[in-house]
């Protein structure tokens, strides 16, 4: 895996270590990372590579999910579609650091995030839990950001609206 496709302070993301203690994600600022850095870290959230790595021997596992919580951070409303895109992972990868930590990446970018989860999490075609987390991530916004909660609700109304068609 190359990590001198990421420039600093983007690229100290892959040597951070681990994901699991930290707990005010407001410390990745403290690396210098700012809004101009948002074009990178989305590209980090989508690398194919870092989204395999193998976590028991690369610290590198965990520099997209240090990623996303920077976006999240940043409020950066265009990493929407990228971290939607990595959605599909907790079925195929049973990644649960996208359903148990991407919806309080979303919930920090609030309402721009509203109407993508929506249709994501109303779209049959994609897999259960990776709906699921479309779900939990507008929960997580309504709960952080009381003025978009009935939005919030009627997305996770219409994703359920189906319930009898399908597994959600």
């Amino acid at each position: 895996m190359s990590t001198n496709q990421y420039t600093e302070p983007v690229s100290s993301l892959l040597t951070y270590g681990s994901a699991r203690n930290i707990k005010d994600w407001s410390v990745y600022l403290e690396l210098g990372l700012n809004e101009e850095h948002i074009p990178e870290l989305i590209k980090m959230v989508g690398d194919e590579q870092l989204n395999q790595a193998d976590g028991e021997n690369s610290e590198a596992w965990a520099a997209p999910i240090h990623a996303w919580r920077t976006l999240g951070v940043l409020r950066a409303a265009e990493a929407v579609p990228t971290m939607i895109d990595q959605l599909y992972q907790v079925d195929e990868y049973h990644n649960d650091w996208i359903s148990e930590d991407m919806p309080k990446a979303f919930a920090m970018i609030g309402e721009p995030a509203i109407q993508a989860l929506t249709q994501y999490a109303g779209d049959t075609s994609r897999t259960l839990y990776a709906r699921a987390a479309a779900a939990s991530s507008l929960s997580h916004i309504g709960k952080e950001h009381p003025e978009t909660r009935e939005a919030c609700i009627a997305g996770i109304e219409k994703a359920l609206a189906g319930y009898r068609q399908n597994d959600f």
